[in-house]
């Protein structure tokens, strides 16, 4: 009985360690079940409808979390789209933490998703998703990564740079917005007024062009600040995956 139990715990570590880096073509379902495969295609039906055929099977994207195929791996983005519809964004950068791009891809007349347009590595963004392991995606925000990269300080402070430097920038955002809205108002008061009056010289809209500079001014260093920040987001996650 002893040597059963021996066997089937350690049937069960090898089952375990099979799914945690499954090799070859394979889907991981959302019941944490793994399928072996030859031939896996991202296909659409008549309406639209995403599944997949995996050798002579049909499998519905809605109960596929992950899968893998020649042309990469891709996980379901369905629990944070709208409705519920099913979409798959392709690993780009595999670690502790596995970073994902939703990407655009091509059908031919068959209905066959089968050409993927290549990602290009960019900056990680908030457009982005990323998981551990064969976790549930989740958005690329400072909240999501805050809690998921805990264990390390340096990352943790990379990433109240991040949060800092966002909201100087919507700041100063706000501040160009209220800027812009104030020369356009400007310009609209002068050129009332000079509408009504007897003066034939031209109105001054002095105040309005320096309202409207300075918005423009505030807006460009809102964006780059910005710009500045992405770079802490990256570097926060760079640094975690190197650890």
């Amino acid at each position: 009985m002893k040597k059963l139990l021996i066997i089937a715990l350690g049937c069960y570590g090898l089952s375990a360690a099979a799914q945690q880096q499954p090799a070859g073509n394979y889907l991981y379902l959302y019941s944490d079940s793994v399928v072996q495969a030859e031939r896996i295609r991202l296909r659409a039906d008549f309406y639209g409808s995403l599944h997949l055929r995996v050798d002579s099977r049909r499998v519905p994207a809605a109960q596929v979390k992950f899968f893998s195929n020649e042309e990469g791996f891709f996980g379901n983005t369905r629990r944070l789209n709208l409705g519920g519809v099913s979409s798959f964004s392709e690993r780009i950068v595999e670690g502790k933490l596995n970073l994902y791009q939703q990407q655009a891809y091509d059908v031919d007349l068959s209905g066959e998703f089968g050409r993927y347009r290549r990602p290009v590595p960019q900056r990680v963004d908030t457009r982005m998703y990323y998981n551990k392991g064969f976790e549930d995606l989740k958005r690329v925000n400072s909240i999501n990564l805050m809690h998921d990269m805990a264990d390390s300080p340096e990352s943790q402070e990379l990433l109240k740079r991040y949060q800092r430097k966002v909201s100087t920038s919507r700041v100063m955002y706000g501040v160009a917005g209220a800027a812009i809205i104030g020369g356009l108002a400007s310009f609209l008061i002068s050129g009332s007024k000079s509408v009504g009056s007897f003066d034939s010289r031209m109105p001054s809209f002095g105040a309005s062009y320096a309202l409207l500079g300075i918005g423009a001014g505030f807006a460009l260093g809102g964006y780059a600040v910005g710009a500045s920040a992405g770079r802490h987001l990256e570097d926060a996650v760079d640094h975690y995956n190197r650890r």
